[in-house]
């Protein structure tokens, strides 16, 4: 009589195993559907052909803006994720690399732009940059904030690069597209923003940031894309 207890209790116990088991994988299903139809959702918001854009790459976007574009934030999901799918040994180097990026730039960039040896206009008088000293040039950018570019050009190769951004630049979308098109060279230093097609900028900074500027707001609106034709861009 014993054994005939224990053997229906391990059935019992077996069959309510089952029961959660599939109660759990119908939740999750429900999720990963809901889901689906939000990355759907992101494509149609954010690209201008839908069906060339990956499921990262709307998904990717749906996290940033999720968290606001904090850095510190969107590192944290990444991690978790890589932990989820035991990728343990690559989290201990991307730990590492993300906690030195932070050491080297301490928010306060220190940023050599491609133009140090012209002559640049700020607030409508020319200064020169080289005789600027380290406190004077850190003064000049907005605190926090950094832009990561990405320009594609016409006739030259898309080019990958990240700098502070002016005071005087961030008071207007205009000012910001001009101020890093005038980054925009070849090797030679040339500047060579006539041939930009795109610009696909990230920003780098807390919400704080965000909010307290509205160009930068303006500019996450379009998803932070731009387009040109003939050098001007394309509204």
């Amino acid at each position: 009589m014993r054994s005939e207890t224990i053997i229906l209790f391990i059935v019992d116990f077996t069959i309510y195993r089952t029961i959660k088991d599939i109660k759990k994988e119908k939740e999750k299903m429900k999720i990963e559907d809901k889901l689906k139809k939000l990355i759907e959702e992101q494509k149609e918001k954010s690209f201008t052909d839908p069906s060339q854009a990956s499921d990262c790459d709307a998904l990717g976007i749906m996290i940033s803006q999720y968290l606001k574009w904090d850095g510190n934030e969107i590192f944290k999901t990444c991690y978790n994720a890589f932990e989820d799918a035991n990728y343990h040994s690559l989290n201990e180097k991307f730990e590492e690399l993300f906690k030195k990026m932070n050491h080297e730039l301490s928010y306060k960039f220190d940023i050599e732009i491609k133009l140090i040896e012209k002559e640049i206009k700020n607030h409508g008088r020319s200064v020169t940059w080289k005789k600027k000293t380290k406190k004077e040039k850190n003064k000049m950018f907005v605190d926090n904030l950094r832009v990561d570019v990405i320009a594609t050009y016409e006739n030259h190769e898309q080019d990958h690069f990240s700098c502070g951004v002016w005071k005087s630049a961030i008071k207007s979308e205009k000012k910001l597209i001009d101020y890093i098109k005038e980054q925009c060279t070849d090797k030679k230093g040339n500047v060579i923003h006539k041939d930009l097609v795109k610009l696909s900028l990230c920003w780098e900074c807390s919400k704080e940031v965000v909010d307290k500027y509205k160009t930068i707001q303006d500019s996450i609106k379009k998803n932070a894309k731009y387009y040109f034709e003939n050098g001007k861009e394309i509204n």
